[in-house]
């Protein structure tokens, strides 16, 4: 994935997070968000058993980017927090 990617899904998270975005998105907090973090988690699990059945990698794939989506709404959340950014994330992960 290139940074533009990346790039665009933090704009598209940051936009449903603004005052202008979605209802839901922009009354979320960290607190809210907990179980649909560790359900994509779970579903990253179900994503490496098939691929290991199947050899197909599509859905962990698809379920990959779903918790690339959580990281990046928690990230967001904390930005407007004062707390830290993804860019701080990524550091830490380095």
């Amino acid at each position: 994935m290139s940074r533009d990617e990346v790039k665009r899904l933090q704009d598209i998270v940051r936009k449903l997070q603004s005052d202008e975005g979605c209802p839901w998105d922009k009354i979320q907090t960290h607190k809210s968000i907990k179980a649909g973090c560790i359900e994509e988690a779970c579903e990253v699990l179900a994503g490496i058993n098939i691929l290991a059945e199947t050899g197909k990698s599509e859905n962990l794939k698809e379920e990959l980017g779903d918790l690339l989506l959580q990281v990046i709404f928690h990230a967001n959340l904390a930005e407007k927090e004062g707390l830290f950014d993804l860019q701080d994330v990524a550091r830490a992960a380095n």
